[in-house]
């Protein structure tokens, strides 16, 4: 699971940078879904693997405790983020002459705009994903009440609650500019389906379900089909006729299955990929096995300490937007934009989880000094 969020991450940082190239080989360049209902999905997963047991050995009020505390984390690297970018921002367009389109309405209203921001009124784009994780952790406790009684209902409801949405519309607005009001990006409504899934999900492995621990060929060879036939539809690049055309599967009627905006409202083509591609990953003896490469050990380590190393890709890829902007796209900035990128959250990573490492075991040093060959660590 690690190893997926790493890569989740990752792939986040380069297509939040418009005209990067690299941006022609991550998630969404391989079926209907991308990157966000990775993480959306894995977020769901480890939020009932982190705190269920939590619940169950200390109880309610213990588990309330350390579930609204994580909020609270969450939202002070959500303001933090937004405080820095409008900084950064102000300051680059003071000496570049350039002026943005995403938070300058913000910019322009000064406090008033940087309340909007932080009371999470407004959501520019690119910082509106940890407010929906805010969300759907908040309810959280509910979710996890609801899956202890029955797996089959919670998931009833939460299908027909994203139906609803879908079907009526339903999303929270978003205040960036007052004059032309938008809603959420990532409408909670629709995505909380997503973090349900991971959810259920990981109750059924701790339940040792029948199609987690013997996952039925049938379905694994089902799951491959749509995820070779999403591939085939969406013909990322260009090596085929497209079956469908360009816009399949957004506005095509009845391709569009639900909803006008297909990631906003999680579209069934988006969800159904999701759900096949991590079906897959999860139930795989394989990628146990390839996670204990050590060359993947940074991004596994991104993965494990997600929320400041998605924190640091958010701040880099605003780097990446400017200096693209400002000096333009050329093969040497993006090779610096992608290079110091990257290398920085890998980098990041493996410092903050050698850190945890050290602050659980104080005592033991042998992560920092690795044994002579022939000798055994000292116990």
């Amino acid at each position: 699971m690690d190893l997926l969020r790493g890569i989740a991450l990752l792939s986040i940082f380069v297509d939040h940078i418009p005209n990067n190239r690299l941006a022609d080989y991550t998630l969404h360049n391989f079926g209907f879904s991308d990157a966000a209902e990775l993480f959306v999905f894995l977020a769901g997963y480890s939020a009932m693997s982190a705190y269920s047991r939590v619940f169950e050995r200390d109880g309610l009020r213990v588990g309330l405790a350390k579930v609204y505390a994580r909020c609270v984390k969450i939202y002070g690297v959500q303001v933090v983020l937004l405080l820095l970018t409008l900084a950064t921002v102000a300051q680059w367009e003071r000496f570049n002459g350039t002026q943005s389109v995403i938070v300058g309405p913000l910019l322009r209203d000064w406090l008033r705009g940087a309340i909007r921001g932080v009371t999470l009124e407004a959501l520019p784009a690119y910082l509106d994903i940890l407010p929906l994780y805010i969300v759907l952790l908040a309810i959280f406790p509910v979710i996890r009440y609801g899956l202890a009684k029955s797996v089959a209902g919670t998931m009833a409801i939460s299908v027909a609650l994203h139906a609803a949405a879908n079907l009526f519309h339903w999303d929270l607005p978003s205040f960036v500019d007052p004059t032309a009001v938008t809603i959420w990006y990532f409408n909670p409504f629709t995505w909380q389906l997503v973090f349900v899934c991971g959810a259920a999900f990981a109750v059924c492995a701790r339940r040792d379900a029948a199609l987690i621990v013997a996952p039925p060929k049938a379905l694994r060879l089902l799951c491959w089909a749509y995820l070779a036939f999403a591939f085939w539809a969406l013909d990322p690049w260009k090596l085929w006729p497209q079956p469908f055309g360009a816009d399949f599967p957004s506005t095509r009627f009845p391709f569009a299955l639900l909803g006008n905006e297909p990631k906003s409202f999680v579209t069934p083509w988006r969800l159904l990929h999701v759900l096949a591609l991590t079906y897959l990953a999860l139930t795989s003896p394989g990628l146990s096995t390839l996670s204990r490469a050590w060359l993947l050990t940074p991004i596994l380590a991104c993965g494990r300490q997600s929320l400041y190393v998605f924190a640091v890709g958010c701040m880099l890829a605003l780097f990446g937007r400017l200096i693209f902007k400002t000096v333009g796209v050329t093969v040497t900035t993006e090779i610096l934009v992608n290079v110091v990128g990257l290398t920085a959250m890998l980098a990041c990573g493996l410092l903050l989880d050698r850190d945890k490492q050290r602050q659980k075991d104080p005592n033991d040093r042998r992560h920092l000094t690795p044994a002579r060959p022939g000798t055994t660590p000292v116990s």
